[in-house]
């Protein structure tokens, strides 16, 4: 059942289910292992699936398949934009062409909108155009509404591309620390190594700000009082660095955290070396909490993005397999992921 002569029944299953309006169905099931073992033909019933109208398997494409274009979805997509706009505009956000792009940004321009609808316009309209006007707009559009403080992240997760990222540096100074924390955390899950150096001197500014002024940042206990922004900026900004996923903290990274801390608990947080050997934590808890694959401080979501993680450790370097004990990954899948990653560490020296 884990070899490709799985996939008619697979396919015909997902053929001939009834797809409920909530929650995970035996055709997601279905459709999610299609995905493992033909990509390409999984993600061929979803486009047919989009351009049809039908809109079956629309909630699984929304949530877990990777924003590209499918022009043959426009049409379908356009209709379902004037019937429902709650339900097109995740699909739009992901998977419509540029032709779109003018009806979208005409709906954007002519109302206020609540912050989910904003996020997929904009994600939209970054994805198909340039995208730095409306984004900035976005980012500035703050009276009466708090939008701007998780955007840049929701705005990533549909289209990483070089006005995201230059906008996401920027935002790193914002005046309102929640937003930089976030674009802190944007740029960690999404940037390559080029975002390391404004991190670093974002975190540099923090640390100089604060140093020998770490009590002002410690709540209260008594009165309960929610966290200073500033000591959440601070925590996001090490985490950032800590767990990003275009480097690894190798013992020169984890001193210079060490080095910019402001008290006692954060210098031994970082100043203590990892056990050996480092842990490759997996899990997977079904349709509401998707396959994780853990390694240090850096989550990945897929297999492939795990091996991209740990090919930036250096030859010579250990790791243990540890599987959840509750894990919806069968163990024919995980002795599959386990030989495939072992023999991927081995051809490293690792």
């Amino acid at each position: 059942v884990r070899g490709p002569e799985m996939v008619p029944s697979l396919k015909a299953v997902i053929a001939r289910a009834v797809v409920a309006n909530r929650g995970p169905s035996i055709a997601e099931d279905a459709l999610r292992r299609l995905l493992e073992l033909a990509p390409a033909e999984a993600e061929a019933l979803l486009a047919k699936d989009l351009a049809s109208g039908e809109f079956r398997l629309a909630a699984f494409a929304a949530r877990e398949i990777p924003a590209r274009e499918i022009p043959s979805a426009d049409p379908a997509l356009s209709t379902l934009l004037d019937a429902n706009q709650s339900t097109a505009l995740p699909l739009i956000a992901r998977f419509a062409s540029p032709s779109l792009a003018a009806r979208v940004e005409k709906l954007y321009d002519g109302h206020s909108w609540a912050c989910a609808e904003e996020e997929w316009m904009v994600g939209y309209l970054v994805r198909v155009t340039n995208g730095s006007a409306v984004l900035a707009r976005a980012m500035a559009n703050r009276k009466g509404r708090g939008c701007y403080r998780t955007l840049l992240g929701r705005v990533a997760e549909i289209a990483w591309t070089p006005a995201v990222e230059a906008q996401a540096i920027a935002t790193l100074s914002d005046p309102d620390a929640q937003t930089a924390a976030n674009a802190a955390q944007t740029l960690a899950a999404h940037g390559g190594a080029r975002v390391e150096a404004p991190l670093w001197k974002r975190l540099e500014a923090w640390s100089e700000r604060w140093r020998g002024r770490a009590a002002e940042l410690e709540t209260n206990p008594i009165t309960s009082a929610l966290p200073n922004p500033e000591a959440q900026l601070g925590s996001a900004l090490f985490q950032s660095i800590a767990s990003a996923r275009g480097w690894v903290l190798d013992p020169a990274r984890r001193q210079r955290l060490t080095g910019l801390c402001i008290d006692e608990d954060c210098r031994k947080q970082w100043a203590e070396s990892p056990a050996q050997p480092l842990v490759v934590e997996i899990a997977s808890g079904g349709a509401f909490y998707p396959p994780a694959f853990r390694v240090g401080s850096y989550t990945a979501r897929t297999l492939p993005a795990l091996k991209e993680k740990l090919a930036q450790y250096p030859p010579g370097t250990a790791f243990s397999w540890s599987p959840q004990s509750f894990n919806f990954f069968s163990p024919g899948q995980l002795d599959a992921m386990f030989r495939g990653v072992s023999a991927f560490l081995a051809a490293r020296a690792m």
